[in-house]
């Protein structure tokens, strides 16, 4: 009787329908199925996700919808064209070494807290935070006390322009640069009208464009009032 032909052979490595084979099928089975089931799982996360954004709109007569305007993807459609950038402005001038400009300047520290300055800042509807920094001279100056220069920092809402006249026509605020002008190195040229205002504080802003500021939302000042507004 003679010996079975190698490919009758089960045992042999690579004979078809032999063990090395049943395992790449097997492997193979493996992938598939598992590729299967993370295509499964990514609709069903689709299909969970859509229907949280359904239930949002469902509850935005609750939820105020100033709110669901932060979140692209579960907010409403509707909200997309009303996305929004804030703008930030940060006007530096350094500051005259005398002893006159310097005590003025030591008056000026804490002026953003004066009860007219947040008053109008408040009542400005645009403004998001309003700052004022004393930048002290270093180590390696010929003056070693004293203010080297002034940072005024605002974050606000919509064009330039109207945050420019806002500040002229209200008097803490107009009154604050004027006295800062007037004890900076470079200060404004005169007779000071609104035009050569708006120009001081353009020229000497340091972050003239929204991509140098960071934006963790989308809200405007009177959105965020409206959203967290208390009722009553």
């Amino acid at each position: 009787m003679s010996a079975p032909a190698p490919w009758a052979n089960t045992s042999a490595p690579f004979a078809f329908g032999g063990r090395s084979q049943r395992a790449e099928t097997l492997c193979l089975l493996t992938l598939t199925v598992q590729g299967f089931a993370s295509l499964m799982l990514a609709k069903v996360g689709l299909v969970i996700a859509l229907d949280i954004r359904d239930l949002l709109q469902f509850f935005e007569p609750v939820v105020p919808s100033t709110i669901l305007k932060q979140f692209p993807f579960f907010g409403h459609p509707k909200h997309a064209e009303n996305f929004h950038m804030a703008y930030p402005v940060t006007f530096h001038v350094q500051i005259k070494e005398d002893v006159a400009s310097q005590n003025v300047a030591a008056t000026l520290r804490h002026c953003v807290s004066r009860r007219e300055v947040i008053q109008s800042l408040d009542q400005s509807g645009i403004v998001h935070y309003a700052r004022l920094l004393m930048i002290p001279y270093n180590r390696i100056a010929t003056v070693t006390e004293g203010v080297f220069a002034i940072q005024v920092l605002i974050v606000y809402d919509g064009e330039l322009d109207a945050l420019l006249r806002f500040m002229w026509e209200t008097p803490a605020l107009k009154s604050l640069f004027i006295s800062i002008s007037d004890i900076a190195k470079i200060p404004a040229l005169a007779p000071l009208d609104f035009d050569g205002f708006s120009r001081y504080i353009t020229e000497n802003n340091l972050n003239p464009t929204a991509k140098e500021l960071r934006n963790a939302h989308s809200l405007t000042v009177q959105q965020i009032r409206d959203g967290f507004a208390m009722p009553g």
